[in-house]
């Protein structure tokens, strides 16, 4: 295999010929905060949004939607559907929307699922929210609900979900 001159600065050489000063260096960073930076600055204005599942006694699976504040850990339980598409987390947006332009929200952190379509997008460009969608390989990159959605089955937020827990019965509940 040979690299063509630009990349190594070598010519027509196999790429085990190229000395490591001749290849190429990391890019720079970019200008701009980093992931940890933006939250920070961010954090009174920033929302996440994220599924956990719900499984009950008699063995069927709920998806419930929730939004988080990330400066106050206040969580909203957007809805609860046994096949979440895209069409049904629209609406669900569109029912809080307005909740989250009176509180000042600026930014809606989101992972890559494909159930948030273009029009759940939409609903929060309307209202002035810039979505930020979570990096493809950043596991952690979302830890505002991925906290909420791993800590659910008994300890922080499980008082704060026990009424909806409890319409939907008896139910262990796991992140998404």
């Amino acid at each position: 295999m040979s690299w063509p001159s630009s990349v190594c600065g070598c010519r027509r050489q196999a790429f085990a010929g190229c000395s490591p000063e001749r290849t190429l260096k990391p890019a720079p960073r970019r200008g701009g905060p980093s992931w940890r930076e933006f939250l920070r600055a961010q954090a009174a204005s920033i929302v996440a949004s994220d599924f956990f599942t719900v499984e009950t006694v008699v063995l069927r699976r709920y998806y419930v939607l929730f939004f988080i504040a990330h400066a106050s850990r206040r969580v909203w339980l957007a809805g609860c559907t046994k096949s979440p598409s895209g069409a049904w987390v629209a609406q669900q947006a569109r029912n809080l929307g307005l909740d989250f332009s009176e509180h000042g929200v600026r930014f809606l952190i989101r992972d890559r699922d494909s159930k948030y379509s273009g029009p759940f997008d939409e609903v929060f460009r309307t209202e002035g929210i810039r979505i930020v969608k979570t990096p493809s390989t950043g596991v952690t990159s979302n830890t505002c609900s991925g906290s909420t959605s791993s800590t659910t089955d008994g300890s922080q937020v499980a008082g704060r979900l026990a009424a909806p827990l409890r319409e939907l019965g008896w139910a262990r509940v796991t992140a998404s």
